[in-house]
């Protein structure tokens, strides 16, 4: 592997410039935000009432916090990228990329990058052809936090165009150069918790690794060879805080714990506003990201009980709306989590973010049937169905775990029969169909403004015996 210093970012976060300082250095952190913005805006606040506290903090990201519909985010200032404009203003001191900004095309991420005013991280990953890193990208960023000098180290995965070298063997290049420069040698990653804990392992010099890409904030919450890993969790939920304490003797954990961001924390009015100035396109009509199409009043999670709610509720508009037998959602299609509250537009856009239109399939209730068991196997092909009554159970071998398919009305689904199902546009495994030019994703924004409140509701369409 080749490895390249092209630049690292030499930047006075906060406060006076010292060198060999001792005191307290405060990492905030998140990770896989996708989106949201609010909680983001929550943490910029944070960071700020921590910085009055202690007075040296870094805000670190640690990867998926793009919006997974970035390009349509549109600003009269013709700023490129909703995403790094809000980090710009909550103040951001770090970022490395991660899975879903690594899967964009290279010079989508590029014009996305430009505009971003701290430093992006990557060390192992490159071009393939050239074997030199990506435009606007840098192994690692050097800065102080009052009089602590800090050094932040990126490693990532690779993704669409982009190779990832060996994280450790980038580790052990970069890691003695910052050794020697900084007090606080911090890496951040977007890795798994395996891959992290064989670098605290393998890698001297490392004195905390702000992770991400392992699902539950608890999973990292680990020492392994005296060096902290820690993991904020998915969904905004928390904010991790690390508390190091820096002397001549070294650099110690002094706290680390999980701030919930389920409350509103101080004052957050001009970010409310910068991000107001974006825009998004509903049913023909250009909205601010930030306006109200209605209330949740809860029943929409991310946990296993409720997960099923907003796919069920999608399904169901795509049948009544296309008049048909069945409607399948790819699960795959559905980000489930809404918390109570109000439902803006860019909300909207996260809990379904593709471009899908209804297309109208013909099926035989053998394919249904095999639809559904393949999905009890593979989460990538699961179907949250309309119009079908499902009975498993997962304590069976594979491709024996559908116990029974019935129709919405419980009578057995005719195996022979053929059947009028809305299914996603541009999924591959229903290449052939009559497309109805029916917006998935405006058929759910008309829903909840009409309705005014709407509440995820779980029926017994899928359930064990």
């Amino acid at each position: 592997m080749h490895i390249r210093v092209i630049f690292a970012s030499l930047v006075v976060w906060a406060g006076s410039v010292a060198f060999g300082a001792e005191g307290t250095l405060t990492i905030l952190h998140t990770n896989g935000l996708n989106g949201r913005f609010e909680q983001m805006i929550k943490a910029a606040a944070l960071k700020k009432q921590i910085q009055q506290e202690v007075g040296q903090v870094v805000l670190v990201d640690a990867g998926n916090v793009l919006s997974p519909r970035e390009v349509d985010f549109v600003h009269a200032g013709n700023k490129p990228s909703a995403t790094v404009d809000m980090m710009n203003q909550a103040g951001y001191d770090a970022w490395v990329l991660g899975k879903n900004a690594l899967s964009l095309p290279q010079r989508t991420l590029t014009d996305f990058l430009r505009s971003a005013r701290f430093p992006v991280l990557g060390a192992n990953i490159h071009q393939p052809q050239s074997g030199r890193m990506l435009f606007q990208v840098q192994p690692f960023t050097m800065g102080r936090s009052g009089g602590l000098r800090v050094g932040i180290l990126g490693l990532t995965q690779g993704g669409s165009g982009v190779v990832a070298g060996d994280p450790v063997r980038a580790a052990q290049y970069f890691v003695p150069m910052l050794r020697r420069e900084v007090d606080v040698v911090v890496l951040l990653t977007h890795q798994a918790y395996d891959i992290d804990s064989t670098l605290a392992a393998e890698v001297p010099g490392i004195d905390a690794i702000v992770g991400t890409h392992t699902q539950g904030a608890s999973v990292g919450r680990r020492v392994v060879n005296g060096v902290p890993i820690r993991q904020a969790g998915p969904y905004g939920e928390f904010v991790g805080r690390i508390d190091l304490e820096v002397s001549q003797a070294g650099v110690e954990l002094k706290n680390a714990q999980l701030l919930p961001l389920d409350v509103s924390v101080g004052q957050t009015g001009d970010l409310q506003a910068a991000l107001g100035e974006w825009m998004l396109p509903v049913g023909g009509e250009s909205l601010s990201v930030s306006a109200v199409l209605g209330t949740s009043a809860g029943g929409f999670g991310a946990s296993v009980g409720q997960a099923g709610a907003l796919g069920y509720l999608l399904a169901d508009l795509m049948r009544t709306t296309a008049n048909v037998d069945v409607a399948l959602v790819s699960a795959l299609s559905v980000d489930s989590e809404l918390p109570e509250g109000p439902i803006r537009v860019m909300d909207l856009y996260r809990i379904y973010s593709p471009t899908h239109k209804i297309k109208i399939v013909s099926l035989k209730g053998e394919d249904l049937r095999s639809l559904m068991e393949s999905g009890l196997d593979d989460l990538s092909a699961f179907f949250y169905p309309s119009g079908l009554s499902v009975v498993y159970d997962l304590a069976r071998i594979k491709g024996k775990r559908l116990v029974s398919l019935a129709t919405a009305d419980k009578r057995p689904l005719n195996l022979q029969k053929t059947f009028r199902v809305a299914v996603e546009s541009d999924l591959t495994r229903f290449e052939k169909g009559t497309p109805t030019g029916l917006v998935i994703r405006n058929l759910l924004a008309n829903h909840i403004r009409k309705a005014g409140v709407i509440r995820g509701k779980l029926d017994d369409r899928l359930r064990e015996p």
